[in-house]
């Protein structure tokens, strides 16, 4: 479940995304319950033999209905559909990057991949009910964290607060609780 001060600090990131361009094309499209059912039953129905790929955790569909997938300065969270833009540009669905990743790497049983960041995945292990970055070769963790609220918060936060001058002691004070060493 997100708290209601961490839907604030989502939504503030978000919107501070969008600050740098006028119209980005995920930008305040939520997600639908049926959107949401969807997904869930696209998983159960995966075809990768010997893959268990878990429903969405709450919290992560929670996200899904405040903005339905995000993508800023290579950072993605997959939402319930792809998105395509234009011809040089789209946002690949949870189903269509698991089918992918878990094609092509091996270790990611009871594990759904929520998103991608240069060489690292964001995992979600229904083993423990925790989230992670991850090496995307090696899946060797990079972080923990305790819920998606936390993962979102410290990893967009970092990256947006880190491309902004002076912004860097405004990230640590606001943002810094939920990651755990």
């Amino acid at each position: 479940m997100i708290s209601e001060l961490g839907r604030k600090k989502i939504e503030y990131l978000i919107d501070l995304g969008l600050r740098d361009l006028d119209n980005k094309p995920w930008a305040r499209r939520a997600a639908t319950d049926k959107d949401i059912d969807e997904v869930n039953t696209s998983f159960a129905d995966f075809e990768l033999t010997g893959t268990n790929v878990p429903t969405l955790p709450e919290d992560y569909a929670e996200f899904l209905k405040i903005n339905d997938g995000y993508e800023e300065n290579g950072m993605r969270f997959f939402g319930t559909k792809n998105l395509v833009f234009d011809s040089r540009y789209a946002l690949s669905s949870l189903y269509e990057r698991n089918a992918y990743y878990h094609e092509n790497l091996i270790g990611l049983s009871n594990s759904l991949v929520i998103g991608e960041f240069d060489d690292d995945i964001y995992l979600y292990s229904a083993e423990d009910g925790k989230y992670y970055s991850a090496d995307c070769d090696t899946l060797v963790a990079i972080d923990e964290y305790d819920s998606f609220e936390n993962l979102f918060i410290w990893e967009a936060g970092q990256l947006l607060f880190s491309t902004r001058d002076g912004e860097e002691e405004k990230f640590d004070s606001l943002f810094s609780e939920g990651r755990e060493e």
